[in-house]
């Protein structure tokens, strides 16, 4: 292949590969001006005088977003992530920065908790009374409760067939062996999650994590409580990686085992610990840059894996916030 034209092809995938990212966050049209969550219009009245954390979504117009960017085919993937980066900071911040100036002229008595970039929003305290009030505000799209995630429970569950040492059946039923022959096994890649953690000991896992590669855990595990090596005490996340993944010795357990694995910790921690959206708008800014520095790309996971979800009386079944 002509190395020009493979170079070319390189870059059309990774702009392919971008597109899911940036609809995920490109504003939903369809959501009026103002809108409450349903489940805060169902807030009783006699809780007025009570206080509560909101995430408010701001408009943006998105018939720009990004499009110099995904245009000009002649940068490379580097400079592509550090444009697209900046933009989305650039176009976020100035958004927030409107949205503060009009809630302090308002006199609501409400307090700016946190702002995320990664889509225009801010996490905001503020009277259950004021809700309207906040939601009518110039420049404010949705408003709905930072509420706890969910994690989405298995259809069924059965025990494994597979072979203790080797690749499992499962592996071969979807055609794994095939790549691994075509040599690609993950090797060079990053995979990463959004779960309920991962246990970062497991023998499948341990040598694989990131963490292990790189100075500092914070561009290979992210935690909303602070921790510094990945745990699990809920068992989910560290089965998913492990599907991904994983592989202790010659027992081949993952489709991708030799690629490294990121992971933030941000749904049914278990223990006490309780994750909200709030909590996986913070994981998106994070995967986006784990190292935090835009100017590299080699800390960028290739894929996210995600098995979480928000009860419907917040977003509707098929929504653009996520």
């Amino acid at each position: 292949m002509n190395s020009k034209h493979g170079i070319e092809i390189h870059k059309v995938k990774f702009l392919l590969a971008l597109l899911p990212l940036i609809l995920l966050f490109a504003p939903n049209r369809e959501i009026q001006c103002g809108e409450l969550s349903s489940s805060l219009h169902g807030i009783s009245s006699a809780m007025d005088d009570k206080r509560i954390q909101v995430l408010v979504f701001l408009e943006e117009d998105d018939a720009k977003f990004s499009a110099k960017s995904l245009s000009n085919h002649k940068l490379s993937r580097s400079q592509l992530h550090k444009e697209l980066f900046s933009e989305l900071k650039s176009r976020s911040n100035a958004n927030i920065n409107r949205f503060e100036g009009r809630l302090k002229d308002s006199g609501l008595p409400a307090s700016v908790i946190r702002t995320f970039w990664i889509t225009p929003a801010a996490l905001v305290n503020v009277p259950i009374a004021e809700l309207g009030r906040l939601a009518n505000l110039e420049g404010v799209e949705f408003v709905a409760p930072d509420t706890t995630l969910a994690l989405i429970d298995p259809v069924s569950i059965s025990m494994s067939s597979g072979s203790s040492q080797g690749a499992s059946n499962h592996l071969y039923l979807i055609g794994a062996d095939k790549l691994w022959k075509r040599g690609l096994t993950g090797h060079g890649r990053i995979v990463g999650s959004f779960d309920t953690g991962v246990e970062g000991s497991h023998p499948a896992l341990n040598s694989t994590w990131r963490g292990n590669s790189v100075d500092g855990y914070s561009s290979a595990w992210f935690d909303p409580y602070g921790s510094t090596f990945p745990f699990d005490d809920n068992g989910h996340g560290t089965h998913t990686m492990g599907i991904m993944v994983g592989r202790d010795g010659s027992d081949t357990i993952g489709v991708a085992f030799n690629a490294e694995w990121i992971s933030a910790g941000v749904i049914d921690r278990g223990s006490g610990l309780s994750q909200t959206i709030s909590d996986i708008l913070a994981a998106f800014e994070w995967a986006a840059d784990p190292d935090g520095d835009p100017n590299t790309i080699s800390d960028v996971p290739d894929v996210i894996c995600h098995s979480w979800g928000i009860p419907q009386s917040i977003f509707p079944p098929c929504d653009n916030t996520f």
